[in-house]
């Protein structure tokens, strides 16, 4: 899921500004306001996502990142101003907010031997996907002259990321140790054995 989150949300921010000026016949100046826009929400995506994660849990936080992720970047395609300026602030916010969430289910599920471990395949696929990202991005965009499939393709992979988080295991679904041996209440050695009988 990392992983997917890696390679969508590059696609998006490589790509969204040639795609309003390219595709969508914006100005540089529009285009780069919706970009600031996007590090605007990026101030307060944590934040609010973590409030999220403590209120509903991070499965349905992070199910319902991704779903909206999807949708704003449909709503892009058309290039309406407002709809699209309005997205980005949105659209920062989850980039923010989708680390912040997978860190804390790590921190809350992974046991100490295993949260380094863990953490660090999490980040080394996470890596990998930032770098495939814009490459494939680009070819996509140069083989159908338009970065339309490229902003379709991190809303695909976006709906991937839905059922990588619904199968997060549940908090509190760790395997239960087996409870140790009690104890026989009942001497160990016949009392018969301290009785002293007269010869």
């Amino acid at each position: 899921m990392y992983t997917t989150f890696g390679f969508m949300y590059l696609l998006v921010l490589a790509f969204m500004s040639s795609r309003l000026e390219g595709d969508n016949g914006w100005s540089a100046s529009n285009a780069s306001l919706s970009f600031t826009l996007i590090g605007l929400g990026m101030v307060f995506g944590g934040p609010i996502v973590a409030k999220s994660v403590s209120t509903f849990g991070t499965r349905a936080t992070l199910g319902c990142a991704f779903g909206l992720w999807s949708v704003l970047v449909v709503t892009i395609l058309p290039g309406w101003i407002l709809p699209t300026l309005a997205s980005s602030v949105v659209i920062g916010m989850i980039f923010a907010s989708i680390p912040v969430s997978l860190t804390m289910y790590f921190v809350e599920n992974a046991s100490a031997e295993d949260y380094g471990p863990g953490f660090s395949a999490a980040t080394l696929a996470f890596g990998v996907a930032q770098m495939i990202s814009p490459q494939i991005g680009g070819v996509l965009a140069d083989w159908t002259s338009t970065f339309l499939w490229v902003l379709l393709l991190s809303a695909a992979c976006a709906l991937l990321g839905i059922f990588g988080a619904l199968r997060l295991p549940k908090p509190g679904t760790r395997i239960s140790e087996p409870a140790p041996p009690q104890s026989d209440p009942r001497s160990l050695v016949p009392p018969s054995v301290f009785s002293v009988r007269p010869h």
